[in-house]
């Protein structure tokens, strides 16, 4: 019998092979998903359920992720207050200074880092830093601090962050300044942020195991609810991959695999990234 509070056709990849990965992230170029493990793993994801250890990062507990049009990775290391990037060969090197609980890099069009920093939970310290592309790091001047900073995404002037404590999504400038409140979901813990073509933002809940969507005219809308956490446990961050980006792949922090599904409208990719799958 089919779970009503799951989409269709949800699958697993690399089933039990993966160690609690916190976040995951859609490679157009080497056409594979990267993930993150606990014990400083990096993985490629093949959406045939192919699972490689790229590295493994000694201490580290990796959280979100970015990737460049080189495909080197960006990684969060929450454990070591580190940026990482993972060249594709798989050696690793130190980007930007030490930091103070990296969650979630996104690299906007003109090669800046952004960074998102947690802070303490129920502390409203969180931050977001902006790291250039030779390593040196600056504070994004906000209005106020973040109610724990997580997922980002870069979009043209502003910046979209997930606020897990408040909870909300909200928006800011990349310049800094107040901060506008997308949406408020109370009940929730989100964590991932992932947005489509039609600009409808797709929000992961770490609690209660819930993935929502946010349409452009506000309507939010419930694409999976797993009461049970059977089929999404923890979902943590989530992107669109495939070749047509309509496949959904979740990281649950819970599990040992990846959750992937189709979805009815394609996604968008980040905006380092815009034009990779083409070469261009």
């Amino acid at each position: 019998m089919s779970d009503p509070g799951v989409p269709a056709g949800l699958r697993t990849l690399g089933d039990g092979r993966l160690d609690h990965c916190e976040n995951v992230a859609w490679d157009p170029v080497g056409k594979c998903a990267v993930a993150g493990g606990e014990a400083g793993q990096l993985y490629r994801i093949g959406l045939e359920g192919s699972v490689e250890e790229v590295c493994r990062v000694p201490g580290a507990f990796l959280l979100g992720l970015a990737i460049d049009r080189d495909g080197a990775v960006f990684a969060c290391d929450v454990r070591q207050g580190r940026v990482h990037r993972v060249d594709p060969s798989g050696a690793v090197e130190a980007h930007g200074p030490a930091l103070p609980s990296p969650n979630y890099p996104a690299l906007a069009a003109d090669g800046t880092l952004y960074v998102s920093l947690e802070g303490r939970h129920r502390g409203g310290d969180g931050g977001i830093v902006a790291v250039d592309p030779s390593g040196a790091a600056a504070p994004v001047p906000l209005a106020r601090p973040l109610d724990f900073g997580n997922a980002l995404l870069v979009e043209g002037d502003d910046l979209i962050v997930v606020e897990s404590d408040g909870p909300r999504v909200s928006r800011v400038s990349r310049d800094g300044g107040e901060r506008e409140t997308l949406v408020e979901l109370p009940g929730t813990v989100p964590d991932g942020l992932a947005r489509d073509a039609e600009g409808g933002l797709w929000i992961s809940c770490y609690q209660p195991n819930r993935i929502v969507r946010l349409a452009p005219d506000g309507t939010l809308k419930t694409i999976a609810d797993d009461v049970l956490g059977w089929h999404l446990p923890m979902p943590t961050g989530l992107c669109f991959g495939g070749p047509d980006l309509r496949t959904v792949l979740v990281a649950c922090l819970g599990g040992w695999s990846l959750a992937a599904f189709d979805s009815p409208v394609p996604g968008r990719l980040p905006e380092r990234l815009a034009g990779a799958e083409e070469g261009t």
